[in-house]
């Protein structure tokens, strides 16, 4: 993950871009992989909404079908449990 952390860039592209890695690497081994990546973003805390508190959490599926391949609710479960 630190290999596409250090560059500055979006949250959506950086979930996406750790997505698409474990996807290449793991691709015969399992059927999906879900990236969750929970954030505190500093912009936010110092400037901006000054909101010591706020994340931002973005997701993705990768695999046989996709999003739609995978249950929507187990995902967000598992994301709820997270939090």
């Amino acid at each position: 993950m630190s290999r596409f952390s250090k560059r500055l860039q979006v949250q959506e592209r950086l979930t996406r871009q750790i997505g698409e890695a474990l996807w290449e690497r793991f691709r015969g081994v399992c059927g999906h992989v879900v990236v969750v990546v929970d954030c505190r973003h500093l912009c936010m805390i110092a400037r901006g909404v000054q909101q010591y508190s706020s994340a931002t959490m973005t997701q993705g599926v990768w695999g046989v079908g996709g999003e739609g391949g995978v249950r929507t609710g187990w995902v967000r479960g598992l994301v709820g449990r997270m939090r």
